[in-house]
């Protein structure tokens, strides 16, 4: 096996065991450069042409184009002796750093077998025939200088105009996201209004809730409130006062006797209370008759438009713990009515 110095481009034979000792490091025994050995091995030497195309690479074109074609010098075959250095490893070289180079040792062999540095000589000779090529090439006459030339250079496009044509490659993006930011924005605000709003409706239907099932001791407290709720009632059907518990309703006064203007009838005057803690709505008031064995003679229902008197507001209930005076008078069959009974409906 043969590998090529990077450095010098010498070829030396090179050994299994000596790649083996520092994993394919070695050192070149004429420009002393260290390098791997094992990326450079080559089964047969190469010539001094193939070498120098790959280290030139298309320099070396340029110059075969310029003077033709280079005659590669014969190749001659190295002995079997090495003629570089292999590195010793990390650990032997940290311990014996006092070893003695090799590389005098190996420019002794390469001059006992007659090898003469011939590929050094022609890359310095084709180094300087490529710059003296190169320098030709720009003393031409701008006609031929421009077919030699590369392509032609391309206008350089001002950073503003290719900015703007990147922005109408995607014209949607940058819209798409100002929309978003944007009803972001807006819902950074709407939607804690709407919450708020919300929450102080619901609060005040509460309220309402509360208030309306509690009305009679509302409508105690504030009487102002009473007219908005008979005309309330009125479209909705209902009654102003809730509370209604007749048994707290007491008869404190009645007088019952023949009415002075009219034939066969009765006057009966009293006075009831309402023992309740709220209001409560004016009863209904039954009146019975019975004989003197106990029979019945008839009776009669009056609500509170008929016994209460027009100055007293009945929508407003029955006041609390104040008598309440009333008039009724009975027509019909009164004869032989010694008894009476008052009920509240």
């Amino acid at each position: 096996m043969y590998t090529i110095c990077p450095g010098c481009t010498r070829q030396f034979e090179i050994h299994e065991e000596h790649l083996a000792a520092a994993s394919g490091q070695v050192r070149c025994g004429f420009c002393h450069e260290l390098f791997n050995a094992m990326e450079r091995l080559h089964d047969a030497p190469l010539s001094n042409e193939k070498i120098l195309s790959d280290q030139l690479g298309p320099d070396f074109d340029v110059v075969q184009k310029a003077d033709g074609e280079l005659q590669p010098e014969p190749e001659q075959t190295l002995e079997e002796e090495p003629q570089f250095d292999i590195p010793a490893p990390v650990e032997d070289v940290l311990i014996n750093t006092q070893e003695t180079d090799t590389g005098q040792e190996l420019e002794t062999a390469i001059s006992e077998i007659g090898i003469r540095p011939s590929v050094y000589e022609i890359k310095t000779k084709l180094k300087k025939e490529i710059s003296e090529v190169k320098e030709a090439q720009s003393n031409l006459e701008p006609e031929f200088k421009s077919k030699l030339e590369a392509k032609p250079e391309l206008e350089a496009e001002p950073l503003e105009d290719s900015i703007i044509k990147a922005h109408y490659d995607f014209p949607n993006i940058p819209e798409v996201l100002l929309e978003e930011t944007a009803v972001k924005k807006n819902w950074s605000w709407i939607s804690p209004f709407f919450w708020t709003t919300g929450s102080v409706i619901t609060l005040l239907i509460l309220i309402a809730q509360l208030a309306w099932f509690s009305r009679d001791k509302v409508f105690m407290e504030y009487p102002q409130f009473v007219p908005y709720a008979k005309q309330m009632c009125q479209e909705l059907g209902c009654r102003i006062i809730r509370e209604r518990d007749v048994r707290a309703i007491t008869l404190v006064n009645r007088d019952v006797r023949l009415h002075p203007d009219y034939q066969d009838s009765l006057l009966v005057n009293a006075a009831m209370k309402n023992e309740l803690s709220v209001r409560q709505p004016y009863p209904r008031v039954q009146l019975t008759l019975f004989d003197t064995s106990g029979s019945l003679l008839g009776h009669r229902e009056f609500v509170p438009d008929d016994y209460l008197d027009s100055s007293i507001e009945i929508d407003e209930g029955m006041p609390i713990d104040s008598p309440v005076y009333f008039v009724l008078e009975v027509s019909g069959p009164t004869a032989g009515a010694v008894s009476f009974e008052f009920r509240f409906l």
